[in-house]
């Protein structure tokens, strides 16, 4: 009933398209309003398979929309919702780290493998997702092959891809930079990372909104906020740096939604609340 994508629908658009990024599946402002009129206060959606919460807020109504994420799919959980009285609501999301007998059908994935391999036009999936040694190690190793199969070759801008995709975070830092008279940082730990990390990470912000800081080095999250200021700052008409500013904006974006792991909602106050 709500944009899923924390407000980034329309940054997304101008990036990759309005075909791209199942952008399609957003619903349309009037949407909310027409449902928060007709007095819905909550409402659970499960299509998406991402773990996001979205709100919107009138002078007389007060609607929640929550999308609840897939048991296949990252981040695998489950939502929990108490109902304490008629004005307040308590949802708490379940991960699933641990599945038993989640192997248990390897060996059929590896004759998969092995019968795709012999196709030579067909690009196959990393058979080292058979190693994994949890469940949600499998599905964060899913996603990242969803990334790079689906997700980048279908959605993003081919010259974009090829530009980026051989720089590190030192390079991203500096590229950001230009045109602008600021201090330079400290620079050299921003190489331990690569543009495909900040790709796969847009990725888990997408899917698992504030549940994929679990999934992202804690200095890498500060490098990142960083950068998203380096690039709101820069001016430069250069299209791959405008692509940059894009992406930083997206991403901060998506890794600033509102409460979406264990909160309350507050329905007399229009709020919610991180527990």
């Amino acid at each position: 009933m709500i944009d899923f994508n924390d407000g980034a629908s329309s940054e997304i658009e101008k990036l990759l398209g309005d075909q791209k990024w199942q952008l399609e599946r957003v619903p349309q402002e009037e949407v909310a309003k027409v449902f928060s009129e007709a007095g819905i206060k909550i409402h659970f959606a499960g299509h998406m398979h991402i773990n996001d919460t979205g709100s919107r807020k009138t002078e007389n109504n007060f609607l929640v929309n929550i999308q609840v994420p897939s048991l296949a799919a990252y981040i695998p959980a489950y939502k929990i919702l108490t109902i304490k009285s008629a004005d307040k609501m308590e949802i708490e999301t379940q991960i699933l780290d641990d599945v038993p007998r989640f192997n248990e059908l390897f060996p059929l994935y590896e004759k998969e493998f092995l019968a795709l391999q012999k196709d030579s036009n067909k690009l196959n999936w990393n058979k080292d997702i058979l190693k994994t040694k949890s469940y949600r190690e499998l599905m964060l190793f899913h996603l990242k092959e969803l990334v790079r199969l689906r997700m980048i070759p279908n959605d993003w801008p081919n010259d974009f891809i090829e530009k980026g995709q051989n720089l590190n975070g030192e390079d991203l830092l500096l590229l950001g930079y230009k045109g602008i008279n600021r201090k330079i940082i400290q620079s050299k730990n921003y190489k331990k990372w690569k543009f495909d990390d900040l790709i796969l990470d847009l990725y888990k912000f997408q899917s698992a909104d504030e549940l994929a800081k679990r999934d992202i080095p804690k200095e890498r999250l500060e490098q990142y906020k960083v950068l998203e200021e380096l690039f709101a700052e820069n001016q430069s008409k250069d299209q791959f740096i405008l692509q940059l500013k894009m992406l930083f904006k997206i991403l901060s974006h998506l890794s600033n939604g509102e409460p979406s792991n264990h909160f309350e909602i507050d329905f007399k106050e229009k709020r919610i609340k991180n527990i």
